[in-house]
């Protein structure tokens, strides 16, 4: 178990390190965080892994050497490892990649404030992955009114045809509307009703704290440790500061 002599059977006996901040979840016990019972008795009990690696320069590959002025001695090392099985492997994936890279562009459509459609992807110039929103000026009602009408949805459907395109991007459309809106109550709550924030946002409450837009995660759960208010400069009504 030590080293290359130990997976050969040379070596009697060998040393094993078990590092547990190293394993994964899935190895681990949940009540301990320990290694599980069936990790260490196939640790101790169990076959040693293989290693073919048993590399020889032979004739044959001198004069493959010799007859290739592209190959290397390096490439003569990567087939005689079992580095040629993961080479093979790694290509096939790569296709694989390329196929789904494929069926993506495919199944892409873009859904604008007036309803158009546009399956022709390769008029179009995809910067995100996912969902981008186009979006200029944020604050009172009517620039938000505009901004909703305006919204632009790249809809990624990872199924086959674009049949689900049209209720995802009207589901991203509502979802970033209540946003929007919460966004509006939340003011509307700091300036009139500051006393009874005070009552309700103390030490020990748990809330779900609203990130960011550009935040991949809009809600995330979190506790109040600790709070003060600051008044703000117009003196309209007071802030409140939430440290996680």
């Amino acid at each position: 178990m030590a080293g290359r002599a130990g997976r050969r059977g040379i070596d009697a006996k060998g040393l094993v390190i078990i590092l547990v901040s190293t394993i994964g979840k899935s190895l681990k016990s949940s009540v301990t965080g320990l290694p599980t019972e069936s990790l260490l008795r196939n640790m101790i009990l169990g076959r040693q892994t293989e290693l073919i690696s048993r590399f020889r320069v032979t004739y044959s590959m001198i004069l493959n050497l010799h007859r290739s002025s592209s190959l290397t001695p390096q490439d003569i090392m990567k087939r005689s490892f079992m580095e040629a099985a993961s080479h093979r492997w790694e290509t096939k994936q790569r296709q694989h990649l390329s196929v789904l890279n494929k069926k993506l562009n495919e199944t892409t459509k873009i859904i604008s404030h007036n309803n158009n459609t546009d399956n022709n992807i390769s008029n179009i110039i995809i910067q995100t992955s996912t969902i981008t929103i186009s979006k200029s000026i944020e604050g009172t009602s009517d620039s938000f009114k505009s901004l909703i009408d305006s919204l632009d949805v790249q809809v990624r459907c990872p199924h086959n045809g674009v049949e689900c395109c049209d209720s995802i991007g009207q589901y991203y459309q509502l979802c970033y509307k209540y946003r929007q809106l919460t966004n509006s109550i939340i003011s509307t709550l700091d300036v009139k009703y500051a006393q009874r924030l005070q009552q309700i946002f103390c030490p020990g409450r748990l809330i779900l704290l609203q990130l960011m837009v550009n935040q991949s995660v809009w809600l995330v759960p979190a506790v109040i440790i600790n709070y003060h208010w600051k008044t703000k400069n117009n003196n309209a009504g007071n802030q409140i500061m939430v440290r996680r």
